[in-house]
């Protein structure tokens, strides 16, 4: 739902606002708004999303680390992203996302190419306890289906495009 002039936030009320980080502190400040400093990221797959995700977190201070079942890619991130802590593992894996400590993380990502894998491990590591769990998904039509089941920030790419075209289309008008 997107608001205007007339809407008001009611309790129990999540929003998601996407915005610059400089926009998103006042937010966060005009609206008395403590927030938890994420230190500690855990991002599932090597993808080309993830490489950018984490070139983006290290840049703020956040300690990232890469779980990547492709040996060759794993290899390959660690050359690449060298403040990235890569672990070739397989990340849907539950005894390896608790040996690699994810119920200590501030945030998870799962970037998959695998919706049904994202699906599984965002549930796993919110149950784990994780304050923040993002999901990747490609396929859109299931959303609100499993954000009743706990997860709350559900991204898709093909989505943010079509927004993103949708803005500069009407930012033309």
């Amino acid at each position: 739902y997107i608001p205007d002039g007339k809407f008001m936030l009611q309790a129990g009320d999540k929003i998601y606002v996407v915005a610059s980080s400089t926009e998103l502190v006042l937010l966060m400040e005009d609206l008395c708004i403590k927030r938890h400093r994420v230190r500690d990221v855990m991002l599932i797959g090597g993808s080309h999303m993830a490489v950018h995700l984490a070139k983006m977190l290290c840049k703020t201070g956040v300690r990232v680390r890469i779980l990547e079942v492709d040996e060759k890619k794993a290899n390959f991130l660690a050359e690449i992203l060298p403040g990235v802590v890569v672990v070739h593992a397989d990340g849907t894996d539950q005894r390896v996302l608790q040996a690699e400590n994810i119920e200590a993380m501030d945030s998870v990502v799962t970037l998959t190419n695998v919706d049904e894998e994202n699906l599984v491990v965002s549930l796993f590591a919110g149950q784990r306890g994780v304050p923040q769990v993002i999901t990747k998904l490609s396929r859109v039509e299931y959303t609100d289906l499993f954000r009743g089941q706990g997860l709350d920030c559900i991204i898709s790419p093909k989505q943010l495009c079509t927004q993103a075209i949708v803005r500069y289309v009407r930012a033309m008008q």
